[in-house]
C-alpha cells in the first residue's frame, strides 16, 4: 500500500475516532427492561445502567432552575446501546415542589384544586385536582413544552386514576361526577395531551400509569374507547401481583382481574411495564415477582415507594 494509501486509512480512522456514529435511538418495540427513579436521581447512574428505557423526572427537585438540560439528556440517551428516556407528568394531582405551584394555593384556590391526598409515601405533598379543568390543562402543556425542548423521547402519565376519586360521593368536594363521565373526561385530557405533544414530535411515547381498569369504565363509549386505544403505546400497572395496605412489601397476592384486564391490553399492541413496590433486600419477593410475571409477557421492575433509588440490575 502507497504512502497515500496509508494516509486516508488514518484520517479514515481519525474520523471514526473523534466523530463515532451515532448511537441509533430505541424504539419501545425493542424494550427488554425498564426502570422507574423521580427522587435523588444520579445521571451518572443511569447512564451506566443497562436498562433500555427509564422513566425520570424532568428535573433534580421539580423546581424550574434544576431541570435537566437538553445536553445532559441527549447524553443519557446515547449511553451504553441507547435508552429510551420518558418524563414523569402527574396529571391527576398537584404537586406542591413544582415550578408552578404558589404559595397562595389552597383546596378551592385556585377552583380547580381539591383536597391534599392524604398518602404518606416519601414524596412531596399532592393535591386532588379537577384534570378537566381548562386551566389546570394548561400547566401541563407548559410542562410538557418543557419535557419536549430537553429532549425526553415521551411521558409516563400518572394519576390516570383520578377520575375514582372524582366519582365518588365520599370525597367531600364541591363537585362529583358520574362514574362514567369522570372516566371519559380523563381519556379526553390523555388524548389531548398527546396530540398536543405529537404535533410537535410525531412519535412521542405516551404511557398511562393506571390499575382501575380504565378501559373497562368507558367500554359503553365506543368513542372514548377507541380514542384510549389510539393514544396510548402502554401502561404501568402498578401493585398487582403484591397487593396489599402496606406502602411496600405486601405478601404475594395476584390481582387475578387486573392481570386478565393488563393482558387484554398487550393483546391490543400495548406495551406492558409491571411496578411493584418491594425492598430491594426482600430477596424472596424479588426472586418471587421477577419469576411469577415473567410468563405475562411484562416487563417488571422493584422499587422503594418513594422511586428514590434506582435498582441495579
Amino acid at each position: 500500500m502507497g504512502f497515500f494509501g496509508i494516509l486516508i486509512l488514518v484520517i479514515l480512522s481519525s474520523c471514526r475516532t473523534l466523530f463515532p456514529n451515532p448511537v441509533e435511538e430505541k424504539t419501545l418495540s425493542s424494550v427488554q427492561s425498564w426502570a422507574y427513579q423521580l427522587q435523588n436521581i444520579d445521571l451518572s447512574g443511569i447512564e451506566r445502567s443497562a436498562y433500555d428505557l427509564v422513566v425520570m423526572d424532568y428535573s433534580k427537585n421539580g423546581s424550574e432552575g434544576t431541570t435537566w438540560s437538553s445536553a445532559e439528556i441527549r447524553r443519557v440517551k446515547e449511553s451504553g446501546s441507547g435508552k429510551i428516556l420518558l418524563a414523569y407528568l402527574s396529571i391527576g394531582e398537584a404537586e406542591s415542589h413544582r415550578s408552578y405551584w404558589e404559595s397562595s394555593w389552597i383546596p378551592g384556590n385556585p377552583s380547580w384544586l381539591g383536597k391534599e391526598v392524604s398518602v404518606t409515601d416519601g414524596r412531596p405533598r399532592r393535591f386532588n385536582v379537577k384534570y378537566w379543568s381548562s386551566e389546570w390543562q394548561k400547566v401541563l402543556k407548559n410542562l410538557l413544552e418543557r419535557m419536549i425542548s430537553q429532549g425526553f423521547n415521551g411521558v409516563l402519565l400518572d394519576g390516570c386514576d383520578a377520575y375514582i376519586y372524582w366519582s365518588d360521593f365520599r370525597n367531600g368536594e364541591s363537585e362529583v361526577l358520574d362514574r362514567q363521565v369522570a372516566a371519559g373526561r380523563m381519556v379526553e385530557l390523555i388524548g389531548e395531551i398527546a396530540s398536543y405533544a405529537r404535533t410537535r414530535v410525531p412519535d412521542f411515547i405516551v404511557l398511562a400509569q393506571e390499575r382501575t381498569k380504565l378501559l373497562t369504565s368507558i367500554s359503553s363509549d365506543v368513542s372514548k374507547r377507541d380514542l384510549y386505544i389510539k393514544t396510548i403505546q402502554g401502561v404501568v400497572a402498578t401493585g398487582i401481583f403484591f397487593s396489599g395496605e402496606a406502602l411496600q412489601d405486601n405478601p404475594f397476592a395476584p390481582e387475578t382481574d387486573l392481570i386478565e384486564y393488563f393482558q387484554d391490553l398487550r393483546s391490543r399492541g400495548k406495551v406492558i411495564f409491571s411496578l411493584e413496590y418491594l425492598s430491594q433486600t426482600n430477596d424472596s419477593a424479588l426472586e418471587r415477582y421477577f419469576r411469577e410475571v415473567k410468563p405475562y409477557g411484562f416487563y417488571p421492575y422493584a422499587a422503594d415507594r418513594a422511586l428514590d433509588t434506582l435498582r441495579v440490575r
